[in-house]
């Protein structure tokens, strides 16, 4: 529980202890981290620094959070929202806005994000 409030108060980083995470979870510089309570995220998860994971914000009950595959690598500022799912071995570009769902493997940059 202190390494929670540590994390939340020096930080601000809020990751939810009901988030699903997957082992392997690794994290370059936690600043800024979002995790939404409702997110799925699946093994060997790699995010920096100002990373979002989350719904859209509304209290529309078919605002979901995303679901996240295994081995996805997250660069900074990306933000990744609503009931979407990114497919596993995709890697998120730096600030890339993520809403729609991808298959596996997939580069994504871009506001929104798209697959290159």
């Amino acid at each position: 529980m202190v390494e929670l409030l540590f994390c939340k108060l020096l930080l601000n980083c809020d990751i939810s202890v009901k988030a699903e995470i997957g082992q392997g979870l690794t994290i370059y510089h936690p600043y800024g981290i979002f995790v939404n309570s409702d997110a799925k995220i699946g093994r060997d998860f790699t995010c920096r620094a100002y990373t979002t994971i989350g719904n859209k914000g509304t209290y529309d009950e078919r605002d979901g959070c995303p679901t996240i595959g295994d081995g996805v690598n997250v660069g900074v500022g990306a933000k990744i929202i609503g009931p979407i799912t990114v497919g596993s071995n995709c890697s998120i570009g730096a600030n890339a806005v993520v809403t729609h769902s991808f298959a596996d493997g997939n580069i994504l940059v871009g506001i929104p994000a798209k697959a290159i």
